[in-house]
């Protein structure tokens, strides 16, 4: 690919990755500035909200990310999914990621709004790594563990290989374990003993 491609896709990876962070944190502090005390009290609901809703918006132009095999360059495919992860990697760096993935509420919100289809119910360690998370499906009451991996996507050579990930019902994703992409689990599993699954 040439240089001039991998610049254009930094450059709109980079707008993706500052527009939610930086409106998120205009609003929230613009709400704090008027509204005080209840700013101040209401500021992790106006921020997660913000974020959702931008991430929502911008995922919008975007190409559904599906199962699929595409070439690393400038393409549709390629293009889509480098900005689906770089709005995930704007929630890891919006400087209170820890903070909203320590309340169920906020992660499912942002989860939801990045694609992923997860019950309310579900429960992810802080540290826990997800990628792709339209590709991914996890289900009510399963429990993923300490620096658990869900990756959907992988390369070969020049190409990105997508496959998604789908954990039923009252599954438990073991601490440090790689869920591969195209894990898919019934309910009740067990997944991993801290390796490759």
């Amino acid at each position: 690919m040439k240089t001039r491609s991998f610049l254009l896709i930094d450059i709109f990876s980079t707008l993706y990755l500052a527009i939610p962070i930086l409106t998120s944190w205009f609003v929230t502090i613009t709400c704090i500035y008027y509204c005080k005390v209840l700013g101040i009290l209401l500021s992790p609901l106006i921020f997660t909200l913000t974020l959702c809703l931008v991430i929502l918006l911008l995922r919008l132009p975007l190409k559904k990310l599906r199962k699929s095999v595409f070439p690393i360059g400038f393409n549709k495919e390629y293009i889509s999914w480098f900005l689906n992860l770089s709005l995930t990697r704007a929630v890891l760096s919006s400087g209170i990621s820890n903070f909203l993935y320590s309340m169920s509420w906020s992660r499912y919100l942002i989860f939801r709004s990045l694609g992923a289809k997860v019950s309310y119910v579900s429960i992810f360690a802080l540290n826990a790594e997800i990628t792709d998370l339209p590709l991914i499906t996890v289900g009510r009451g399963t429990l993923v563990g300490d620096h658990a991996k869900l990756s959907c996507h992988f390369f070969n050579k020049n190409k990105v290989i997508l496959k998604p990930i789908s954990i039923g019902e009252n599954c438990t994703v073991l601490a440090n374990t790689v869920v591969a992409p195209g894990t898919k689990a019934s309910d009740n599993e067990i997944i991993g003993k801290g390796k490759s699954t």
